[in-house]
């Protein structure tokens, strides 16, 4: 017998029905299921003038915070600001206030509306689960930018670091995705915090299915599938495909304001572009090794992409590169992180390909990472935080 209701107030950068789903969305989704849950409430600002409040998945409830007036448009980072922060604080608590349960719990997954953490009285636990930099100068080298670029994401880099201060002042647990997040945080705060890092939804990767579109390459196919962004490392992508013509490199993911025309000049680089979810077993069943080429940059030290275990589940051997997080799974057979240098990530490449023996190993591993026990952990360790009984 449950004696309790709790309502979990998630904050997100972005809104609920996402592409592709991140942690926060896996979360949302756990919670909604669960019998103790009196509500889930997701919210996020966007660029639009009106408060919107509509019901989504099950017992989920987005709540949309308005950043717009008139043409002009308030960047997130300055929500939390003295001259903002009282309009914000009040108007957010009376919109979720209706929907608050016996127990609260607020959950952050992006340092903002932080104000909402200093009204203890609103809840029973506050959580920061951290799977971003958020206080990093963006995805660009230095040299990449000019005077404003550089001010301008200078300046949001301290407000973010500022919120992310007061979140983990107030904080009573916290969760980290890697290990140089768990190290950052932990030097900021008193709170428990515990290392967690991304999962995998395992039972959708038992699928023997593949994707007619790649099965037309020849062999080798190595993939690269996730979002196209300015963090990955292009150059090194076109270095492995030009080395390597006999090579079929596929790309497979929704592009967000990078130009990748020059690289599928190449013969052998195809983008395939967005794909279903469901699909992307599918898409990895097809592929012969799974890449990560991320650029070595301050942001991607803190990064563990979901797609290294979604990888692993689908019994690809993995080559990575620009992430300092992932070098604890290094192990002859499954993963290997090298440099950044099209020659170095090339010849890993060619190691990776001549693994044929671990398919096994590679699941089992990836098996120790299914989000399912990720998310049961998680929860049990916030119900202890709040002494929620649950017998």
């Amino acid at each position: 017998m449950v004696h309790n209701t709790i309502t979990h107030v998630i904050v997100g950068d972005h809104e609920y029905a996402h592409e592709i789903p991140h942690r926060e969305h896996r979360l949302a989704n756990y919670l909604s299921n669960l019998p103790t849950t009196n509500m889930v409430l997701w919210i996020y600002p966007d660029a639009i003038s009106e408060w919107k409040s509509e019901n989504k998945n099950g017992l989920i409830r987005e709540i949309t915070v308005p950043t717009q007036c008139g043409p002009v448009r308030l960047r997130n980072r300055l929500i939390d600001r003295p001259v903002f922060k009282s309009y914000f604080k009040r108007e957010i608590e009376s919109k979720i206030r209706q929907f608050l349960g016996e127990k609260t719990v607020l959950w952050y997954y992006s340092p903002q509306f932080s104000f909402l953490c200093e009204n203890r009285d609103l809840w029973d636990a506050i959580i920061y689960d951290c799977s971003d930099n958020h206080t990093t100068t963006g995805w660009k080298y230095r040299h990449e930018k000019g005077i404003l670029e550089s001010y301008r994401d200078r300046i949001s880099a301290l407000f973010s670091l500022l919120n992310e201060k007061k979140i983990l002042d107030h904080t009573d647990i916290v969760f980290a995705s890697s290990e140089y997040l768990y190290d950052k945080l932990k030097a900021h705060t008193t709170a428990p915090i515990h290392l967690e890092e991304t999962g995998v939804d395992l039972d959708k990767f038992n699928a023997k299915e593949t994707y007619d579109q790649i099965e037309e390459f020849n062999r080798p196919r190595l993939g690269f599938v996730g979002k196209l962004k300015k963090k990955i490392d292009y150059q090194v992508l076109d270095g492995i495909a030009k080395s390597n013509p006999s090579w079929n490199v596929i790309l497979v993911g929704p592009r967000y304001g990078v130009d990748i025309d020059h690289l599928l000049e190449t013969s052998n680089v195809t983008w395939i572009g967005a794909v279903e979810p469901h699909e992307v077993p599918k898409v990895m069943n097809s592929l012969d090794v799974g890449l990560m080429p991320y650029r070595e940059i301050e942001y991607n030290e803190a990064v563990f992409p979901l797609k290294f275990h979604e990888y692993l589940a689908s019994g690809l051997p993995v080559v990575g590169c620009g992430l300092p997080s992932t070098d604890q799974w290094t192990q002859n057979g499954v993963y290997i992180h090298t440099s950044a240098q099209s020659s170095d990530f090339s010849n890993a490449c060619d190691e990776a390909l001549s693994w044929e023996t671990n398919k096994n190993i590679r699941k089992e591993i990836a098996a120790q990472a299914d989000w399912s026990s990720k998310l049961d952990r998680i929860y049990h360790r916030v119900l202890d935080t709040i002494h929620f009984d649950t017998s």
